[in-house]
């Protein structure tokens, strides 16, 4: 039984399959491939395709988040965008990021 539950269900199903084969599967994939799927849920809840407007929604920086946590974040979706485009699923492009930053955090 799938794990998420929106339109995007089987897909992402194929995918998280795909990324586990590959031995590209994280804990934090996981984490944000589910918060991405139950946004697509609770924001588009009845569509049926995944659109360029639902994704860049998505992909935006966040007010308060830096550019690598939004890299972080949006790390799975571009490999999503990258594994729908392979598959020919829906006509979406990658999404815009911004540059990995030098860490300036000191423990």
């Amino acid at each position: 039984m799938s794990s998420y539950i929106s339109f995007l269900a089987d897909i992402l199903d194929d995918f998280t399959d795909f990324m586990i084969v590959s031995q590209r599967w994280s804990k934090t994939y996981h984490k944000n491939l589910q918060t991405f799927d139950r946004y697509l849920k609770e924001k588009y809840g009845p569509e049926t395709n995944l659109t360029q407007e639902m994704v860049d929604s998505w992909c935006r920086q966040r007010p308060n988040e830096s550019a690598n946590s939004e890299r972080a974040r949006t790390n799975v979706i571009v490999a999503l965008v990258k594994y729908i485009k392979k598959h020919e699923l829906a006509k979406v492009e990658i999404p815009d990021r911004p540059k990995a930053q030098k860490c300036t955090h000191i423990p």
